[in-house]
């Protein structure tokens, strides 16, 4: 564990591309988020101020359907110390709990002290929203509710641009959260827009940069599927040959450094 996690640091220090994810195409408006803080530990600090979207779970021995739950994200905003979770289909429901404790393998959740509901009708949304939530606390949900401390993570090595992070309760259940890298204060993903988003024949990118960038796009896997010059001004992706799903856009900069973002292909 000790490993991986110095090797984070050291790629940290050299990519800090989230995700937050994003980001990624979105539950929220501007988000398709995971969680964040600002913890002084450089190892929690990259884990805390990145985006996160819900990959696999095992909760109660049942794994959430995304299908039904609208994949569970979260966030929370930089310098803040609450992360933010976005879930839901018909309607987006979040809640937002105060974290604590945290160390480089764990930490504890507190209080939920912002909760908005939506009146869910439909059975198999209602299953996978309630087994999203009794991941993180005792069912029912709602402000008083006891969180299932402590909790624990881990890195899961995966493949360039992505990394994934499991998240064990205390009865053993476990979520796998996906993200991308975090960008360098100097080369943010700001600088480029993707639109439309999602698309269907071609992405449209924006690079407010007023530098020629690379650019490189990658499924959700990390497989690579193409590379392209980005100038000044407007370029244009053909995606009418790309399967269906979630794509990462990693740009690089003329020194090295790299910022990512996100789009879906319909």
């Amino acid at each position: 564990m000790k490993t991986i996690i110095n090797l984070k640091i050291k790629l940290l220090k050299f990519v800090t591309l989230l995700f937050l994810l994003p980001s990624i195409g979105s539950l929220a408006p501007d988000t398709f988020q995971g969680f964040g803080q600002s913890v002084k530990a450089q190892t929690s600090d990259f884990l805390l101020n990145s985006e996160w979207w819900l990959e696999e779970s095992s909760v109660n021995g049942v794994s959430i359907s995304l299908e039904n739950s609208g994949t569970p994200i979260f966030y929370s905003p930089h310098n803040d110390d609450f992360f933010q979770h976005y879930y839901g289909v018909s309607c987006f429901e979040s809640f937002k709990v105060n974290y604590i404790d945290v160390t480089e393998t764990s930490f504890n959740l507190s209080t939920i002290f912002d909760y908005v509901s939506c009146n869910y009708t439909d059975p198999d949304e209602i299953e996978a929203v309630e087994l999203y939530q009794s991941f993180y606390f005792n069912l029912p949900f709602d402000t008083n509710s006891t969180p299932k401390n402590p909790f624990t993570y881990e890195w899961i090595e995966t493949q360039f641009p992505v990394d994934d992070l499991k998240i064990i309760n205390a009865n053993g259940d476990w979520l796998i959260y996906r993200t991308a890298f975090l960008s360098t204060p100097s080369f943010h993903h700001n600088s480029f827009t993707l639109y439309p988003n999602p698309a269907k024949e071609n992405v449209f990118i924006n690079n407010i940069f007023n530098q020629d960038v690379v650019a490189t796009l990658y499924d959700i896997t990390g497989k690579l599927q193409q590379s392209l010059l980005v100038k000044a001004g407007q370029s244009l992706i053909d995606v009418s040959k790309l399967n269906e799903g979630l794509y990462f856009v990693v740009f690089e900069s003329e020194n090295g450094n790299l910022t990512t973002r996100k789009f879906i292909k319909k």
